[in-house]
């Protein structure tokens, strides 16, 4: 605890207090020493109770070290006084310290009259009164100091993410557009030409053989300019959709299962989206109607993402790879975790499994 044996100071003066006393301790006497441990409670509470409760329990602290002072005038019943001086301008409230402060310069100035001091130790008490008032004012600065430099850092700290931030997305909306102005019209564009190709071939009286090809030509334009416009479409938005939105947007045919839960990071967030679209994308060009399962493990200190489908047509297989599965891998291995893909019994299966 913060200040520990400061807050157990009042305790250990009373203690002395009581030894020093014997029995010489009346009844009243025993009376202000309860009263004292009654307005040292809330010293161990400070930060937590309302203004008013810590106020009342240094003022009872500090008289209580008055008359204690009178009582047993050979103790050092008076630094309860100076203790509640100390809590008042460190800790405690504006309010609690305008109130306590004349209270316990009142408390010191009446116990070294009641004595029957000289005025060279007025003068003494004085100044150790001005003195912790001083230093617990200069403690109370440099923790206001301390307070806003780290205010301040925290801010700067925000202000680089935001910045970060926000040149990720110029760089995302710059890439979105480029995708958009060469990739997306030149596939639009193909499209149509091959679709005018189609006709014509069909006009000529073509071989079905060359129809083949350029029906299949059109189609693959087709689903590269879809696949085009999705990833403008990512890029554009802030955050990537939801897994459940993929999958129920993939039809009947897909479903999600969710074991456990936790709070991912962004770019694990992005990593399992990401591989659920392209194994989606996957499904749809080489096995179209097939049955896909999505299940999303939340693990200890990982994350495991499975993605099964069986059945549905099967079509040619390409003759050049795509970039689908080396980018999921990448993706993986750049948050520390890796990407497993093959056949199983009659489908194929994309494991993904990233640490958290």
């Amino acid at each position: 605890m913060r200040r520990g044996w400061l807050r157990l100071a009042p305790t250990a003066i009373l203690v002395i207090t009581m030894v020093a006393a014997g029995d010489k301790l009346s009844l009243l006497g025993a009376f202000l020493v309860v009263a004292a441990v009654i307005g040292t409670l809330p010293l161990v509470w400070l930060d937590r109770l309302p203004a008013w409760i810590v106020t009342i329990g240094l003022v009872i602290l500090a008289l209580t070290g008055l008359f204690l002072s009178i009582e047993l005038p050979s103790g050092f019943s008076i630094a309860l006084t100076y203790i509640a001086v100390g809590f008042a301008v460190r800790d405690a409230k504006s309010v609690t310290t305008f109130v306590v402060l004349p209270v316990s310069l009142a408390a010191i100035a009446v116990s070294i009259f009641v004595r029957q001091h000289g005025w060279l130790d007025f003068v003494a008490a004085l100044a150790g009164f001005a003195a912790l008032v001083l230093a617990g004012q200069t403690r109370r600065q440099r923790n206001a100091r301390i307070e806003q430099t780290e205010l301040a850092l925290a801010r700067a700290q925000a202000a680089r993410e935001e910045h970060a931030r926000a040149a990720a997305l110029a760089e995302r909306a710059r890439i979105a557009r480029e995708m958009h102005d060469v990739l997306a019209h030149s596939l639009a564009g193909l499209a149509l030409s091959l679709q005018g190709a189609r006709l014509v071939l069909v006009r000529d009286g073509a071989s079905e053989e060359a129809l083949r090809q350029v029906e299949r030509a059109q189609r693959l334009a087709t689903e590269g300019l879809a696949e085009a416009r999705r990833a403008v479409a990512a890029l554009r938005s802030d955050r990537p959709r939801s897994i459940s939105s993929l999958v129920s947007d993939y039809g009947a045919d897909a479903h999600l299962t969710v074991v456990g839960s936790s709070s991912l990071p962004e770019d694990t967030e992005d990593a399992l989206y990401r591989a659920v679209q392209e194994t989606l994308t996957n499904v749809r060009k080489h096995a179209p109607g097939a049955r896909v399962d999505v299940v999303l493990e939340h693990g200890s200190g990982e994350v495991a993402l499975t993605v099964t489908n069986q059945g549905g047509q099967r079509t040619a297989p390409a003759r050049e790879r795509g970039f689908g599965l080396t980018g999921m891998r990448e993706r993986a291995e750049l948050l520390g975790g890796s990407l497993e893909a093959g056949p199983v019994d009659g489908g194929w299966r994309v494991r993904m499994t990233v640490p958290t």
